[in-house]
């Protein structure tokens, strides 16, 4: 479906439902919508240099996806070291969930267990403060119940683990954002990647990374090696949004009745 009939359709959803809206952001290699792989993430003393790029590797839900390898490497939009004047995403007290796809692929060898998953975080920070929430599959219990070359989704309900905390003190989005000890805190930064416990021969690959808010609204990166065509509709999307017109033109006509002869 292209990119204008996705719009219209959802512009037609959102008139006709009233819920709120879900925005999808193709990230590309020529048009990165403010992700990057930060350099001094790989330069990590002691440890060989690992890489986090958009590639056809292992295309998903379209022509490519975030291939990571090595250790010590995150692809990341916002940023992983803020400050008092970096922008933010928003209190994390206004977030529900924060999610993506996952896969490992079938040569990766990780130091610490076969089954080593990326990770997905939140860099929140708070005056000086810098935490991180973190998804990790072993604290997600993978390790049992995946394999590799195979894609898998988290979940909203899925244990992200806070630095300076216990790992095994996990709990979900939701539940961090309701904490009163992090009221204050506001979200700086999104990132997949891998910690230097990686080793150099872990292999991934990631895609859909999805936070949802409070308000309704979800916003969905996913990765692509080529832009999608900005089309016009086809022929039967054409028709999904004549009759979705058709149904808030009518919702209108009514109201107009009721306000003359009421």
């Amino acid at each position: 479906m292209k990119n204008y009939a996705l719009a219209a359709v959802a512009a037609v959803s959102f008139a006709v439902s009233g819920v709120a809206s879900a925005t999808v952001v193709q990230v590309t290699p020529g048009s990165m919508q403010g992700w990057s792989n930060p350099a001094d993430e790989n330069a990590y003393p002691g440890h060989p240099l690992g890489s986090a790029t958009i590639t056809g590797g292992s295309a998903h839900d379209g022509d490519g996806s975030i291939e990571l390898k090595g250790e010590r490497s995150r692809f990341v939009v916002g940023t992983l070291y803020p400050n008092a004047a970096s922008a933010s995403f928003g209190l994390l007290s206004t977030f529900a969930s924060l999610t993506f796809d996952w896969k490992l692929a079938a040569d990766s060898v990780a130091t610490l267990n076969p089954l080593y998953t990326p990770a997905l975080r939140f860099t929140i920070y708070n005056g000086s403060i810098r935490k991180e929430l973190i998804w990790e599959g072993v604290y997600n219990n993978t390790y049992n119940t995946t394999s590799k070359d195979v894609w898998y989704s988290t979940s909203a309900a899925d244990n992200f683990y806070i630095t300076g905390g216990s790992v095994n003190d996990g709990k979900s989005i939701a539940d961090w954002a309701a904490d009163a000890s992090l009221a204050n805190y506001v979200v700086k930064g999104i990132s997949v990647g891998q910690g230097s416990s990686a080793g150099d021969g872990f292999h991934a690959y990631a895609d859909n990374v999805s936070y949802a808010k409070t308000d309704g609204s979800v916003t969905t990166f996913k990765f692509d090696l080529t832009a999608a065509a900005s089309d016009v509709p086809e022929p039967a999307t054409w028709g999904m949004m004549i009759v979705g017109f058709g149904m808030v033109g009518g919702s209108l006509r009514r109201r107009k009745t009721t306000i003359a002869f009421g």
